[in-house]
């Protein structure tokens, strides 16, 4: 009577045990995944069952789209009221916010300069702030204009000519692209002894950088 009792509850004993040791399992598993949390990597996570928003957030860029430029120029034109041309560069934030129609390519972009020249009334330092945009087709011909400050007054500032992009990007996979131009600027005030209005311009070389 006593082995048949046994016999009885020995699959019970043996079903309690088999649970109590997967409850173990997974506390230990889980444990062991929160303590290593902070030594996991990117490619910890390439076979797990991540959804896009989680695979998104780990391998997202802040400044992805973004590239900054700088453009340096010698002129050779400029306006009477100008008695040497001002040499100088500027510095442009191109974002990745814009739109693309066909074959043309608009990127909203942000431009800072500095120059020196002369006028009839001294050293002319001329700063350059403006927000504008830039035209790409066929990822070689370019054309950027920046309206804002030029000077002391209202102005604005334009480059243009052939990009280097698909040299530099697609056919050597460097993150940099090399721009060359003219740029131009206009000025309804040059500086602050009068309303004097005139512009300058000459040959331009930019070196972009690709975040």
């Amino acid at each position: 009577m006593i082995n048949k009792f046994y016999i009885l509850l020995f699959p019970i004993f043996l079903f309690n045990s088999l649970f109590s040791q997967n409850d173990n399992l997974d506390i230990n598993q889980e444990s062991l995944f929160i303590n290593n949390a902070d030594s996991l990597k990117l490619e910890d996570f390439k076979n797990e069952n991540l959804d896009s928003s989680d695979a998104i957030a780990i391998k997202s860029n802040p400044l992805e789209g973004f590239n900054l430029g700088f453009t340096g120029s010698t002129g050779f034109i400029n306006g009477d009221f100008i008695t040497n041309t001002p040499l100088g560069g500027s510095v442009v934030l191109t974002t990745p916010y814009g739109l693309k129609l066909g074959a043309l390519d608009f990127q909203v972009s942000l431009a800072f300069g500095s120059y020196q020249g002369k006028t009839p009334n001294g050293d002319y330092s001329p700063t350059v702030i403006g927000i504008g945009g830039n035209l790409t087709l066929f990822e070689m011909l370019f054309y950027e204009g920046h309206v804002g400050n030029v000077g002391a007054g209202p102005g604005g500032r334009g480059f243009g000519g052939v990009s280097l992009e698909k040299l530099m990007n697609k056919g050597l996979g460097l993150p940099i692209n090399i721009l060359v131009g003219a740029e131009g600027f206009l000025s309804t005030k040059l500086d602050e002894t009068g309303d004097e209005s005139s512009y300058w311009g000459g040959l331009g070389i930019r070196f972009d950088y690709s975040f």
